[in-house]
């Protein structure tokens, strides 16, 4: 609670706050305490990550009434054969299922972690992956990470003994270029074999769209070259927009969801996201001002 308040005392006007323990809530004891505490001391929605096998329905209700509106967890490979014989991770699909769904019936939005660029995975596993992902429901929240290998790691250690990278793949320099500028996924252009398009599916998920939803099923169930192109050059766009920060993509979807806005009546929703939207732009230049002074 300390920590809190002289965290919150450090910002002009916190909207939420996040706790990165990734066993947050492990203890039921302790969560009836926290949750009790939280709720009193602090009116700010708050989100925290937790391993799915420790998620216990009666302590989701008391975070939840403490305000806990997202909880992030890894599932990182969406078949359960590599899941637990390649990355040792507990749980199955079905588990992983029941989870979001109970999440989701207490009011909390999940986030999922996944890793692309696995050299243990195949197009059966990619395209499990990507059903259990379209099963997970909308909207959702997921970061997609990109495989790194560390040296003398018993994950890497399987990956060179299975033939999937050589001790090259591991030097000094190709790590330090992985972890500092090259750690998340980047959609692979072209993506001819099914492989690659399905990894950009499964990048695609957060754009909850009908229309993409429809071409990921489909996908998902056959092999489609020509479907596949277009579900990269999608899934390009989507890292140019979030990673990139590409000022011509981010408007146009600025004014599709505007338009959208508007055709639906939605005006006071319309104000906020202006209002947003300036803030943002505000604060963006204010800052750059101060980098360019030092």
């Amino acid at each position: 609670m300390e920590e809190l308040d002289y965290r919150r005392a450090k910002y002009k006007s916190p909207k939420t706050v996040s706790f990165n323990d990734e066993v947050f809530g492990v203890f039921d004891d302790w969560v009836e305490e926290f949750s009790a505490k939280y709720k009193e001391r602090c009116d700010l929605p708050f989100e925290c990550e937790l391993v799915p096998s420790l998620i216990k329905e009666h302590n989701i209700k008391l975070l939840a009434d403490a305000g806990m509106y997202s909880l992030h967890f890894g599932v990182q490979s969406g078949q359960d054969e590599i899941r637990k014989d390649v990355m040792h991770r507990p749980g199955n699909n079905d588990e992983l299922i029941k989870k979001s769904r109970m999440l989701r019936n207490n009011g909390i939005l999940p986030q999922y972690d996944f890793i692309l660029g696995n050299s243990f995975d195949t197009d059966e596993s990619l395209s499990e992956t990507l059903g259990l992902l379209l099963e997970f429901g909308t909207p959702i929240n997921l970061n997609t990470y990109k495989m790194t290998y560390f040296p003398h790691y018993p994950f890497t250690n399987m990956a060179i003994e299975a033939g999937h990278i050589t001790h090259e793949d591991v030097s000094d320099e190709k790590v330090a270029e992985s972890v500092l500028y090259n750690f998340v996924y980047r959609p692979k252009f072209p993506a001819l074999k099914r492989r690659d398009y399905l990894e950009n599916c499964i990048y695609l998920i957060p754009w909850n769209h009908k229309i993409i939803r429809a071409m990921l099923h489909r996908l998902q169930k056959n092999h489609n070259p020509v479907l596949g192109v277009i579900v990269t050059i999608l899934a390009k766009i989507r890292y140019w927009q979030s990673f990139q920060q590409v000022s011509a993509i981010i408007w146009i979807r600025r004014i599709y969801l505007g338009l959208k806005l508007i055709l639906n009546g939605q005006w006071s929703t319309l104000f906020e996201k202006i209002k947003l939207v300036v803030r943002k732009t505000l604060y963006r230049q204010t800052n750059t001002g101060r980098l360019s002074a030092r």
